[in-house]
């Protein structure tokens, strides 16, 4: 039997069996290639445009992270805008002027961030209830709105996270850095099988954004189609 490795294999791929996106073809090759990986960690804004992961960003630089078995890099995000005047109902009105307020780092890796990008900007512009969301967005939701938390929770993340209630494994050191205005993280998962993952579980580990996914824990990746 095969060693499943460090992440839970996604319950339905989201693409045929034939499909990989220059992202996945670039992680994947990551994954095997030493070579390669030393090179990203090295200067990973410039690999991610050598291997046509994304077009060079103006004003935005790509930051590498390597985790390790005893090791996971969490991204907080950047906080979402001000609402704009108006801003009184909830729902596609809302999450239009979201996405157009957003900047252009926060829609890296798109289908792995927007959702948790849309919900994060309502429990802030106050047209969500903050109880409904999973004890990682209420860590993000409240260092948005705290200084002195986000402090914190940049110097002690896995205190944070388990004073919230979210099951840190034994061993296991967890790294907390934030996603501004200039820079994006970009975090190169532990070998493992990593071909196993589905296209978006795999963009929400290198994106760092989803915390449960980092963790080993079921998130969107894992839902089917």
């Amino acid at each position: 039997m095969n060693n499943p490795g460090p992440y839970k294999k996604a319950v339905t791929p989201r693409f045929g069996p034939g499909y990989l996106t220059p992202m996945r073809n670039f992680f994947l090759r990551l994954n095997e290639d030493d070579e390669a990986r030393a090179e990203f960690l090295k200067n990973a804004d410039h690999a991610v445009v050598k291997y046509g992961i994304i077009d060079k960003l103006p004003g935005i630089t790509a930051c590498g992270h390597a985790d390790s078995n005893n090791l996971r890099t969490l991204v907080l995000p950047p906080a979402p805008p001000p609402a704009p005047p108006g801003a009184k109902s909830a729902g596609l009105g809302l999450r239009a002027a979201a996405g157009a307020r957003a900047s252009t780092n926060v829609v890296f890796f798109v289908r792995a961030n927007m959702v948790l990008w849309f919900t994060l900007t309502e429990a802030l512009w106050g047209e969500y209830d903050d109880s409904r969301l999973a004890p990682s967005d209420r860590i993000m939701l409240n260092a948005f709105r705290n200084p002195q938390f986000k402090a914190r929770l940049l110097s002690e993340p896995a205190a944070v996270m388990t004073e919230y209630g979210m099951h840190i494994p034994a061993g296991l050191e967890i790294k907390m850095v934030e996603q501004t205005e200039d820079i994006v993280h970009v975090i190169l998962p532990p070998k493992g099988n990593l071909e196993d993952l589905s296209h978006l579980a795999l963009q929400e580990l290198v994106s760092g954004w989803c915390w449960l996914r980092a963790l080993g824990e079921p998130s969107l990746g894992d839902i089917k189609n």
